[in-house]
């Protein structure tokens, strides 16, 4: 384990070297460094610093009635009912990450598989936590609090803050069993053997099949929608508690101290370590297998399998196409297109993505789009603001979705043609601009299809319906800009550890930028100002956001060269 630990030491120390050796990066860690010393660290450490954090807890902001115990629960299921799903869906993509370098050398010395296989596993299972650790680490005071800030005539202080911090252990606890689930399917399924073919894909069938039960069962109830009393039923289906038991045995486990029903918190929780158990097991009984399947991995196609793990979706597609294991793909009335100036720059993109993320980006698309009908389609007791908060709501959340899958991703080969591009006769600042507004032609388009359709079937949703065109696209260029602006920083894909720092500074690039414009927009909808007028001061914001960003990361993208 020694030898491990030190490897892993020096690849980490050797990366936070160089993501340090750039002074922009240097001073973007600081700032994150000193946000989280002065807003967490100074109250904890000196007593009258915290009496800020104290004033807040007590201050008249409007606090909310507590909300019945069924709906705290059916907010706990869903939540990890979306944690469950996202982890389901990598269960038998192949867990170790081996490298040819590990062939050669790992598996000539005599260290035990078993502690190969046990250092991996936990080294995946920190990268898996690392957003819940970022949550605690930005979020212990308040959980501390517990709910008091928000709610009024807590029944139980001490049952809510104590709740607070199952939800975070529940987290903890689902995570680990859908990675030991994952080790445990992929030394099963992934064997070199033709009858594990058969039963790979039959698992992979199951999977596609249950999700596509869930997503049309859940379609339906949003249908049959009336009232928050409805919406809770939905949640406590048995068909969805049934089809999803980690998301059933957490909420269990995690609401016990409202309920008060300890036992059903027990029975989940020795759930949820049950299935833990029983995945170390089976795993560690077949580890005889970890480095034969290891082995044949490397040895084919290693360029694509590295794309893969660095989430580089254009670099596999290109890898795709080179094994002629991808189809051409001919989009003769784009390229009828003339597009002047640097507006060839978002015609260019729109291109590459086509060829390059088809199918990322229509799962995106129609998930993005079914989820903007959801208020559209919800029962029409449901009306006024409630209806239209719910689908601005929905159309914030499709364009976050649709504009990520391409923004992650697309920036990365933006940085590639950097030296093609920096010979075309634009400024860095065009440059950068455009590949940004690039990113957010397509979540603008699906909540404008979104919008469009939700007008027709429920046209006394209009107000809300212009408010969302005016203000969603906007939002998707400021999200590119937050994206493009800690990509340039950390643009090294291959490097774990800018990997890890791209991730966590994009977060708060994110929640910087995106506060002031939808606090606006929120804040206008709350004083009673027309949805359409508040979109617009709201979408005003955004754009001046994006446009300083632009020329930010427009000084970087001048002076930035891949091979440093």
């Amino acid at each position: 384990m020694k030898p491990l630990l030190y490897l892993s030491y020096k690849t980490a120390y050797n990366g936070v070297m160089r993501a340090l050796g750039s002074p922009t990066r240097l001073i973007g860690i600081l700032f994150l460094v000193g946000y989280y010393f002065m807003w967490f660290v100074r109250p904890v450490l000196y007593g009258n610093s915290g009496r800020s954090w104290d004033k807040l807890q007590s201050s008249s902001l409007p606090k909310f009635e507590f909300p019945p115990i069924a709906v705290i629960d059916a907010a706990v299921f869903a939540l990890f009912l979306g944690i469950s799903f996202l982890l389901m869906l990598g269960v038998l993509s192949p867990r170790q990450g081996f490298r040819p370098a590990d062939a050669d050398v790992l598996f000539a010395t005599p260290v035990d598989p078993k502690i190969v296989l046990t250092f991996r596993l936990l080294r995946d299972l920190f990268f898996t936590l690392l957003f819940p650790l970022l949550i605690l680490l930005f979020g212990i005071r308040p959980m501390s609090a517990g709910w008091s800030m928000l709610f009024r005539d807590l029944p139980d202080p001490s049952a809510s803050t104590l709740t607070a911090q199952l939800v975070y252990l529940s987290w903890i606890l689902v995570s680990m069993v859908w990675i030991t689930l994952a080790y445990m399917f992929t030394l099963l399924f992934n064997r070199s053997e033709t009858r594990y073919d058969g039963l790979r894909k039959a698992l992979n069938w199951g999977i596609g099949i249950l999700t596509l039960a869930v997503a049309g069962y859940v379609g339906w109830g949003f249908t049959q929608l009336g009232s928050l009393d409805d919406l809770v039923r939905l949640a406590q289906s048995p068909f969805l508690r049934i089809a999803f038991p980690t998301a059933s045995l957490a909420t269990m486990f995690a609401t016990a101290p409202l309920s008060g029903s300890w036992a059903a918190g027990a029975f989940g929780f020795g759930g949820l370590i049950a299935i833990i158990g029983f995945a170390v097991w089976k795993t560690y009984s077949q580890v005889g297998w970890l480095y034969d399947q290891a082995a044949v991995r490397v040895s084919q196609g290693q360029a694509l399998r590295s794309a893969q793990r660095a989430g580089d979706v254009y670099a596999a597609a290109a890898e795709l196409a080179r094994e002629g294991k991808s189809k051409t793909r001919q989009f003769r009335l784009l390229q009828r297109i003339w597009a002047p100036g640097p507006w060839a720059l978002v015609y260019k993109d729109l291109l590459l993505q086509g060829r390059g993320m088809m199918f990322p980006l229509l799962a995106s698309s129609v998930a993005g789009l079914a989820l903007s009908l959801m208020p559209a389609l919800t029962s029409s007791q449901l009306k006024g603001t409630a209806s239209g908060t719910f689908f601005l709501g929905m159309q914030m959340m499709v364009v976050f979705i649709v504009t990520m899958a391409q923004a992650s991703t697309g920036f990365m080969e933006s940085l590639r043609r950097v030296d093609l591009q920096k010979s075309l006769p634009f400024t860095p600042t065009s440059i950068v601009f455009f590949e940004m507004l690039a990113k957010s032609v397509l979540g603008s388009v699906v909540c404008w299809v979104g919008c469009i359709v939700s007008l027709a079937i429920k046209p006394d949703l209009a107000s809300y319906i212009f408010a969302a065109i005016l203000f969603c696209p906007a939002l998707s260029l400021l999200l590119s800009a937050a994206v493009f602006c800690i990509t340039i920083l950390f643009p090294d894909i291959d490097d774990q550890s800018q990997r890890q720092f791209k991730g966590l500074m994009m977060m708060l690039s994110i929640a910087i930028m995106a506060f002031p414009p939808a606090g606006l927009f929120i804040g206008l909808l709350i004083a009673g100002v027309p949805a359409w007028l508040a979109a617009v001061f709201g979408s005003a914001v955004c754009w001046g956001i994006a446009f300083v960003g632009a020329l930010a990361a427009g000084r970087l993208y001048a002076d930035y060269n891949p091979s440093d």
